[in-house]
């Protein structure tokens, strides 16, 4: 009795296994077929793509009268009149700035550009054209703070620069 009790546990464990993996070949079957039919419609788009007609690239001219708008030295970005005036106080008016807002972030980016007098570029540098551009994430909860803590490191850098070079500083 025993071994009919134990013949019927196997039997109904081997008829289970039967039982999924004939599931399981026929989800395989209908993802197969899914697959086939994906694949034949990326070959048509392929196709259909290759053979369409090209199209010849328009080009974009500038109206007449936009110039200035396209220019790279045209401001694109308002600077907020404090942060000119921290720069003002901490570095002096030879000195410009720009702020760079971002659309995903609450931080902006603060960037000083250092006049060719202050800057502690190497004389190669200089001569190929480099701009000495100091730069600067700043949270938006700083704000003018953190413009002025970032100047003020500015003045700071320039005057050790000016020091080991051996010339006076030009910050008062």
């Amino acid at each position: 009795m025993n071994e009919e009790k134990k013949e019927t546990k196997e039997e109904k464990k081997t008829n289970a296994i039967l039982k999924t993996q004939k599931e399981i070949l026929k989800t395989q079957k209908g993802t197969n077929k899914a697959l086939n039919t994906i694949a034949g419609s990326l070959t048509k788009l392929v196709d259909i793509q290759q053979n369409a007609p090209k199209k010849e690239e328009e080009k974009m001219e500038p109206e007449k009268g936009k110039e200035a708008e396209m220019d790279e030295t045209y401001p694109k970005t308002y600077f907020p009149p404090k942060y000119r005036d921290i720069m003002d106080e901490m570095l002096g008016k030879d000195f410009e700035g720009r702020v760079t807002d971002f659309d995903d972030r609450t931080e902006f980016q603060f960037d000083v550009f250092i006049p060719k007098e202050y800057s502690s570029l190497s004389q190669e540098d200089k001569e190929k054209g480099v701009k000495d551009v100091r730069t600067r994430i700043i949270p938006r909860a700083l704000g003018e703070n953190g413009v002025r803590d970032w100047c003020k490191l500015i003045r700071t850098n320039l005057n050790r620069y000016f020091a080991r070079e051996g010339k006076a500083t030009p910050f008062k």
